[in-house]
């Protein structure tokens, strides 16, 4: 999915990081996923970025192949193919003294898979193992306050892939909005934040540090969400 006016703000974050480990969920056509590949490119030394989704079209793996030829054996773009919940599972990093780890490793994680109460609740989950202390992590579609199911949709019948709506069903809970809700006020270290210019769009931001802080040197640029005022 594209994240329009979050863009920029995420690479002006990503400029104090030396060398970021960045994840996508929800790759879809690759409108942020294939520039990421570029400016991460053209800025990093060092990076590693990480897409997820259940299907990879073609055209976005054509133009992943095509860019990647240009990256340094330091420049790392992986591809995984895989419902998010066991991909993200199965996400580990290396340490120091060879042992693995499944925490602690993501800077920046944009989140925009199956946009329904269950699986976005349990995505959050692994999300907040998986981001660093520092971390930040983009949301979209946060403003959807009903259950959307991408098995349902032609393309993922056709191909037969996608979770069944009978499985991600939860009583009295329902989309993106309240799945976002419970987690912060379970995980009140969290706080929400948009950027002022775009607060009309759907995405959010969370993190635990306070975003706002920013608006010291940018006055007015990002405003906090307060789940009581939505």
């Amino acid at each position: 999915m594209a994240y329009h006016g979050y863009f920029e703000f995420v690479n002006n974050y990503l400029t104090g990081i030396e060398a970021p480990n960045v994840l996508e969920v929800g790759v879809h056509h690759g409108q942020t996923f294939l520039p990421l590949v570029f400016s991460l490119a053209k800025h990093k030394e060092k990076f590693n970025l990480l897409g997820v989704d259940i299907y990879f079209r073609e055209h976005v793996k054509a133009s992943l192949y095509m860019m990647s030829t240009l990256l340094t054996k330091t420049q790392s773009v992986a591809m995984c193919e895989e419902d998010s919940i066991k991909a993200l599972l199965n996400i580990t990093t290396t340490l120091e003294d060879g042992t693995t780890s499944n925490s602690d490793i993501f800077d920046v994680i944009f989140l925009d898979g199956d946009h329904n109460y269950k699986t976005v609740s349990s995505e959050l989950d692994i999300v907040n193992l998986l981001l660093k202390s520092h971390g930040l992590v983009i949301i979209d579609d946060f403003d959807m306050i009903k259950d959307e199911f991408f098995g349902e949709k032609e393309e993922y019948v056709s191909k037969n892939i996608g979770n069944k709506k009978e499985d991600l069903i939860v009583e009295g809970k329902e989309g993106v909005y309240q799945a976002v809700c419970d987690f912060v006020e379970k995980n009140n270290e969290y706080k929400l934040f948009k950027i002022a210019a775009f607060e009309n769009e759907s995405p959010v931001m969370m993190s635990k540090i306070d975003l706002s802080m920013i608006n010291s040197k940018i006055p007015g640029l990002v405003s906090v969400v307060n789940i009581d005022d939505e």
